[in-house]
């Protein structure tokens, strides 16, 4: 059964390129069932599609949850007159980091529309610390991402849908983000991945995507007052893949 995918007219660009790359994950599925089929059963070398699929999910999460960060953060400068318009938490972080600044002259960074540039300057070095102090998109991650990087506080407070809870969903991501890890380091004698593993976390990482979208659109209205995207969506389980309490664990019998 294909993953249905979240098509919406009024979803970020972030989340419009996720789609499309999706689509190439999607493909490595298409591509186990017509080398053997649609039935149940161990496929003999094929388990190599079920790992790949993993590997590219996890990377196309985290160019999502960058990008959108990046949307975001646009969004809210174009939409800004000044600086105080910013999220208490993303003022709160610019003015630490002022503050440690030992240059007498930094303060004067925030001159003029000079803060706008300061503001989304941050953004690549946050990606880069990021890589270095985590290296992986879970859940805690992703939520100190978009804290630090845009002032959205608690972003995966907004991970569920019917039958899922926010605890289910991160400790979810989580498993896959560490199964990707498994793989990566370990290769064809690390864990083993079912298709049927690899089916449900792809859902699982489709919820989070329009979770997340909805989350950050509507935070961007009330912080701007001018929605750039989503309003009012809602998301909702699509097949058991993504029930909470119903999926095994990657390799279980």
């Amino acid at each position: 059964m294909r993953s249905k995918q979240p098509v919406a007219p009024n979803t970020s660009r972030a989340a419009q390129n996720f789609i499309a790359s999706f689509k190439e994950v999607e493909s490595l599925r298409g591509f186990h069932e017509a080398l053997t089929g649609t039935g149940r059963g161990y496929r003999p070398g094929m388990e190599v599609l079920n790992k790949s699929a993993i590997v590219l999910l996890c990377a196309i999460w985290e160019a999502y949850c960058e990008d959108l960060a990046d949307e975001a953060l646009t969004h809210i400068l174009a939409q800004s007159a000044d600086y105080t318009v910013l999220p208490d938490v993303l003022q709160r972080s610019i003015a630490k980091e002022l503050k440690e600044d030992r240059h007498e002259l930094s303060p004067w960074k925030l001159a003029g529309t000079g803060w706008k540039a300061y503001v989304h300057g941050r953004l690549p070095i946050l990606k880069q610390k990021r890589e270095f102090d985590f290296n992986t998109p879970k859940a805690a991650s992703v939520e100190k991402f978009f804290e630090d990087a845009v002032g959205i506080s608690k972003i995966t407070d907004a991970w569920h849908w019917k039958h899922v809870s926010v605890e289910f969903a991160r400790r979810k991501l989580d498993q896959l983000v560490t199964l990707r890890g498994s793989i990566a380091h370990r290769g064809s004698a690390g864990q083993h991945v079912k298709k049927e593993d690899a089916a449900g976390y792809l859902e699982h990482v489709i919820r989070l995507v329009m979770a997340t979208d909805e989350e950050v659109g509507d935070e961007l209205h009330r912080i701007t007052s001018i929605r750039s995207w989503g309003g009012g969506r809602q998301v909702e389980s699509h097949d058991h893949h993504a029930a909470g309490g119903h999926h095994r664990a990657p390799g279980a019998a």
